[in-house]
């Protein structure tokens, strides 16, 4: 089992399964992608797309809040994700596509600066070139990938095509 199957073909993340479990075991994984433990907790607010509705070519800009509102300094590993609503070819349910570490003090909140090219979701369409396809996408920043902390949706107006020498795989971020 693994994070970012194709939809349909074996559990869903956050979903309820037909088969939700073997003989004598659950069907989900014991630890989902991204788990882990901190000695502190921390709270993600105020998700904030820069544009819903952009072109293939532009970057997708967002922003989110985190705090430590536990009693010790901790970090944090945020983890974000796309989501292809539809798409032409079977794609992941939820794509990793960056993660960043934030050192927090108790009670201190930062604010995370991220922008993904959009190359990074691009795909071998049926020609075998990699295709930045149009639609609906649902961005969702979490802890692990079925620890969802903040979800909000964007859409991709055109099609566009790239080199895949020029495709991008990891996205900036600041904290501030």
């Amino acid at each position: 089992m693994y994070y970012n199957h194709g939809r349909g073909s074996s559990y869903h993340v956050g979903t309820q399964s037909p088969f939700s479990s073997y003989i004598d075991l659950t069907h989900e994984p014991r630890y989902y992608f991204g788990y882990g433990l901190s000695y502190s907790s921390f709270e993600y607010s105020h998700l904030t797309i820069h544009k819903k509705k952009i072109n293939g070519f532009e970057k997708l800009e967002f922003r989110f809040e985190i705090e430590n509102n536990g009693s010790r300094k901790g970090e944090e590993v945020a983890q974000l994700y796309l989501k292809d609503k539809i798409s032409t070819v079977i794609r992941p349910e939820r794509e990793l596509v960056g993660f960043c570490r934030i050192s927090l003090d108790v009670n201190e909140r930062k604010t995370v600066e991220c922008t993904i090219d959009l190359s990074q979701i691009a795909f071998l369409d049926r020609e075998y070139r990699w295709k930045i396809e149009s639609g609906e996408f649902d961005l969702l920043v979490g802890s692990s990938c079925n620890d969802i902390k903040l979800e909000d949706s964007f859409e991709v107006v055109t099609n566009e095509y790239v080199a895949g020498k020029n495709r991008e795989f990891y996205p900036s971020y600041s904290i501030k």
